[in-house]
């Protein structure tokens, strides 16, 4: 039975689902994750050309190993776009994809844990009309006010380090102010370019179709690597369907 929980809070549980599978506990499962952070997803189609989008909700089911059928698979929510045809054709054929990279990004922009599957069929697509629109609208809102405001602090902080700089060439400031005035100017031009990253994934939710695509993945190897734990772990044969 899957639990549920905020996004902030699956990547961590992510790896110990993965971890406590390979110990052959018992089964687990990562809640669907919502808008607070990025989540990423590369499909290698073939040998030549590979889709990217971001994904707003997701999903890994894993069993103990030895049970009968699949014993994981991966869910995944997006807006219908540019690859929805794409993803049709290769659910329709049951085309299988060489890999799939699926990466939780953190607040820079790198990745704090990586899925890597191999062997990667689209088992399950399906659409449905979102009705999170209000709630789009909403952090729009919220977060054009964020984004003045830390404007605002960057344009005093970036006086604040050209003032501290004049004073270092006189000879009157010290270098430990100089070196934290910068920290200061970088920091917040990192929130900055981070807020504008996360304002632009809203805009293209609400540009988009109105449409939400819900995708099931299964994949015939699965390695989950994370940054914060420097844990790995490595699930061999997850795509093993019992013949009828």
């Amino acid at each position: 039975m899957p639990y549920f929980m905020t996004r902030r809070r699956a990547a961590t549980l992510a790896v110990s689902a993965c971890f406590a599978l390979a110990a052959a506990v018992g089964a687990q499962s990562v809640p669907p994750r919502t808008t607070s952070s990025v989540v990423r997803v590369t499909l290698q189609v073939d040998s030549d050309s590979s889709v990217r989008f971001d994904v707003d909700g997701f999903e890994l089911k894993v069993s103990p190993s030895g049970m009968p059928g699949v014993n994981a698979e991966m869910q995944l929510v997006k807006q219908a776009g540019v690859n929805t045809g794409t993803l049709l054709a290769m659910a329709g054929r049951k085309v299988r994809a060489p890999s799939a990279v699926v990466e939780v990004l953190d607040s820079a922009g790198a990745p704090a844990m990586t899925f890597r599957l191999t062997d990667v069929s689209v088992v399950s697509q399906r659409l449905t009309l979102a009705n999170n629109r209000a709630s789009l609208e909403q952090q729009s809102i919220s977060q054009q006010e964020a984004l003045s405001s830390l404007n605002a602090d960057y344009q005093e902080a970036a006086r604040q380090l050209a003032t501290t700089e004049e004073l270092n060439r006189s000879h009157v400031g010290t270098r430990l102010e100089l070196a934290r005035a910068r920290d200061r100017v970088s920091d917040l031009q990192r929130r900055v370019d981070l807020l504008k990253q996360r304002q632009a994934q809203v805009s293209r939710q609400l540009a988009g179709s109105g449409l939400e695509e819900t995708l099931v993945l299964r994949f015939g190897q699965l390695e989950v690597e994370s940054k914060d734990s420097g844990g790995r772990a490595v699930i061999e044969g997850v795509q093993r369907v019992r013949a009828p």
